[in-house]
């Protein structure tokens, strides 16, 4: 039994009407009486006089197989009737019979699938003879693509039933169900091929089933199972009917009615299989069934269903659909031809198939295939004729020369939109935000035309893409239009792999590897190539890729080592940590992102270790990632961008280095030295007192708060971080300066982008940060938390001290960047993308600073 088929559990989703029938049931759509057997259940029974089991030209039968089981389908179980030894492990699905179990066979280790009768029906005979007559059909019918029946019997409690195959997989119904509803995998993995593919499967196994004297009855796409691997089952035999069987039809449903005169079985379970009067589904069935005409029954019938079955796959919805079962069954008596004016993908249907699946659900069982084996070469030869094909590749030309156009069109839409939206970015930065709106009507024109030239933009893209997929489909090996797609599949994947779109990249990635034909395959292997020099040369270059482990990117494999120079080092696309190392030399850490199909060309100055000094980290030249985090506030767009070569502080200037700023100050000038001590406001709050002509950092301040010459320090205005760099310039004779934010944010980053200095995931434990330790956050000393260090070697860039950066938050404003996480922030301010913006006067206790120079 299928896992996850539960048609019989829910009535189905409703659909759109193919055709409604009249306002009476008992009048065709010309406002003619309907034939009385429509209206109750006529035509005699099944067995009242034998038939040709197919029926119909051209059919085969096997009297010898019906001859055999003509008496033993109802035939009860005896006594001693075989034990079923399985163990029950779970329910699968419900019925209006029975109840699907999965078990599994202890003396085999096979799981089944084990069907049973629900325990209230089970003493009914009528409903047993059924049950057992399933059982014993479907068992005699051994094809791949039928659901094989291992036993019949009973289980150890004395409850009939029969185990079969456990089918995993996804009805043709909820296949159709998902293409219907734009779902890109289904329409990726069941594209119209494919489910004629699985149609023919199921003529086979219908065919087969016809051969040996079997009619199915209730053929529809819930009762077509697809597997995994491709596998195609027809399930549900429950009301299948050996001709010239003893076994007669229902007197009652399933729930224990008797069934009226007047046709309403259909009725009894919503959207599923009637077990009353009138066997079957309504929607599906041939109109001798519907009228309920047993008797005249034979594989056309089924052919019939097939058709109907073939039309939803096609348009998506039942070839005739009412709002009850009596006014479907109405249409499908005397009712017009269905149309065929939508599909289920919204492609256009090929004549040549509409013309099959017509014929397939003519009217009169003359005028259909004579059998399933027919129409499954009628299909076949849709499928794969030669004059099909022609047929395809003109309609797929011609849909190519639409797509080219529209692409044409898609290029020149996009500059113009360019040239208004800087023609607006212009405009917009000549009127200051306080203007009236008056003076605003131009810019809000041009940007509301902007807005429509982008929808017609993105209408023009889809319906591009549209013929060109419908090229495709048309001709599978068309080279222009898979190429055209697999181009535009290309630059979605770049762009989600740029933006940190994980799940969208793997999508057109599969969408590129289905439709380029080899042309991209390098690009998709994802090989880059890394040449690197030393300056001066002769360096031992180890690369290591970064791999996560325990929330941090740390050094993992070695991906290479040798010497430099070394020219195109095959490596994948990725991040990794290129570390040098030179006698006589700082050794250096140079992360490095390559790209997919970079060709990334590096050449590192080498600086020995006293034009760096211990405090300073060396940052070499090269490209990173700016900004591009949502979640981090005021971060800068996403950029690929490029800085020369720095040194910057290992961690921040301290209490005690900054005080020997203020008492070297203060030797000059006492009451200069004063304002520019660490405070709590632009000129009150000092923190540090002053003890004759020199000040000293207290044990506590006069809050009680402990302060430490290693603490960071704070309270100091942007004007105190500069002051502080002119005089150790003076100092050192070395240029010493503030960082800009690029420089800061490459020294925390690296050049990968990452969220934090040590990778994408945060823990409060692995900077100083408000919930670092448990009770009232306190500063602690610099470099205090070692897993806050970037891929340079940077400390402290995701806590302990907020810094200020030599740059404006925004042109033309007086704004200075600060970055960084501080003792006193909560998670949000550990973003190392993240930007915050003071005037240079102000002081808080969260903003230090650190100092770089150009070496």
């Amino acid at each position: 039994m299928a896992e996850g088929d539960d048609s019989k559990r829910r009535p189905a989703a409703p659909a759109p009407p193919a055709r409604r029938p009249p306002e009476r049931a008992e009048a065709d759509p010309a406002g003619r009486t309907l034939p009385s057997a429509v209206l109750r259940a006529g035509g005699g029974a099944d067995g009242d006089r034998p038939r040709d089991p197919v029926g119909g030209p051209g059919a085969t039968s096997h009297p010898s197989l019906i001859a055999s089981t003509a008496g033993a389908l109802d035939e009860p179980l005896r006594e001693d009737a075989p034990r079923i030894h399985v163990v029950v492990e779970a329910e699968l699905a419900q019925g209006g019979m029975g109840r699907i179990l999965l078990a599994r066979d202890p003396a085999i280790g096979r799981v089944v699938a084990v069907k049973v009768m629900h325990a209230e029906l089970a003493a009914d005979p009528e409903i047993r003879a059924r049950f057992l007559a399933e059982a014993r059909i479907t068992g005699r019918l051994e094809h791949p693509n039928i659901v094989p029946v291992h036993a019949l019997g009973v289980l150890p409690d004395g409850t009939a039933a029969f185990a079969m195959k456990r089918v995993r997989g996804e009805a043709v119904s909820a296949i159709l169900a998902r293409i219907r509803a734009r779902d890109a995998e289904a329409r990726r993995e069941h594209t119209r091929l494919r489910l004629l593919g699985v149609f023919q499967q199921v003529c086979q196994a219908i065919h087969f089933a016809h051969a040996n004297g079997i009619l199915h009855r209730d053929i529809k796409p819930a009762n077509i199972m697809v597997g995994p691997f491709g596998e195609v089952f027809v399930m549900d035999w429950g009301i299948a009917k050996v001709i010239g069987s003893p076994v007669a039809e229902p007197t009652r449903t399933a729930e224990g009615d008797a069934p009226p005169s007047v046709v309403r079985g259909p009725g009894s379970i919503a959207g599923g299989t009637s077990v009353g009067a009138i066997l079957g589904t309504p929607e599906y069935m041939s109109p001798e069934q519907a009228m309920g005409r047993h008797d005249q029954l034979d594989a056309r019938s089924d052919v019939y269903s097939l058709g109907a079955t073939l039309y939803e796959m096609l348009v998506g919805r039942p070839p005739f659909q009412g709002v009850t079962p009596m006014e479907t069954i109405a249409w499908v008596v005397a009712g017009p031809d269905p149309t065929f004016d939508d599909s289920v993908d919204g492609t256009p249907i090929p004549a040549d198939l509409k013309a099959i699946c017509l014929r397939a659900m003519a009217r009169r069982k003359e005028d259909r295939y004579p059998s399933a084996r027919e129409l499954f070469l009628a299909v076949e030869a849709f499928v794969t004729g030669a004059v099909e094909r022609e047929r395809r590749a003109r309609e797929a030309a011609e849909q190519y020369r639409f797509a080219r156009r529209l692409l044409d069109e898609h290029a020149s839409l996009t500059g113009t939109i360019a040239g208004r939206r800087a023609a607006a970015a212009e405009l917009r930065a000549a009127i200051p935000p306080h203007e009236p709106i008056e003076r605003k009507a131009r810019l809000w024109a041009m940007e509301d035309d902007i807005v429509r030239l982008e929808q017609e933009r993105a209408r023009t893209l889809n319906a591009a893409l549209t013929h060109l997929r419908h090229a495709v489909e048309l001709q599978p090996d068309h080279a222009e239009a898979r190429a055209a797609l697999a181009d535009y599949y290309w630059d979605q994947l770049r762009q989600a792999e740029w933006q940190g779109r994980i799940d969208d990249a793997w999508f057109y990635r599969q969408l590129v590897e289905e439709h380029h034909g080899g042309r991209l395959a390098a690009e998709l292997e994802g090989s880059a190539a890394l040449s690197l020099a030393s300056v001066p040369a002769g360096a031992r270059v180890v690369i290591h890729a970064y791999a996560e482990r325990d929330y941090r990117l740390v050094p993992s494999t070695v991906a290479w080592e040798g010497a430099a120079p070394c020219e195109n080092i095959a490596l994948r696309m990725g991040s990794y940590l290129v570390t040098l190392e030179l006698a006589g030399y700082r050794p250096v850490r140079l992360p490095v992102l390559l790209r997919r199909g970079n060709q990334e060309r590096l050449v590192v100055p080498l600086l020995p270790e006293e034009a760096i000094g211990p405090d300073l980290v060396y940052v070499p030249a090269g490209g990173f990632i700016a900004g591009g985090d949502p979640a981090a506030l005021g971060a800068l767009p996403k950029r690929w961008l490029h800085l020369d070569g720095f040194l910057i502080g290992r961690t921040s200037i301290t209490c005690g280095e900054y005080l020997d700023f203020i008492n070297d100050l203060a030797a000059a000038d006492l009451q200069q030295a004063k304002r520019r001590t660490p405070r709590t406001g632009r000129e009150a709050g000092y923190y540090w007192p002053c003890v004759g002509d020199r000040f000293e950092i207290p044990e506590r301040d006069k809050d009680g708060d402990v302060w430490r010459p290693d603490y960071p320090v704070f309270g100091i205005s942007f004007d105190d971080a500069q002051a502080y760099c002119r005089w150790r310039a003076a100092r050192d004779c070395l240029p010493w300066r503030l960082p800009t934010e690029l420089e800061w944010e490459k020294a925390a980053r690296g050049a990968d982008g990452r969220l934090y200095p040590w990778g994408n995931r945060f823990d409060a434990t692995f900077c100083k940060m408000r919930f670092s330790r448990p009770g009232r956050p306190q500063p602690e000393p610099v470099g205090t938390f070692p897993i806050d260090e970037s891929p340079y070697g940077v400390r402290d860039m995701a806590g302990t001290i907020r810094n200020w950066c030599n740059s404006f938050l925004l042109p033309d404003e007086r704004h200075l960047v600060v970055k960084g996480g501080s003792w006193n922030l909560p998670a949000e301010g550990c973003r190392a993308a993240g930007r915050h913006g003071h005037l240079p006067g102000v002081v808080f206790s969260s903003i230090g600073f650190r100092i770089a120079r150009t070496p």
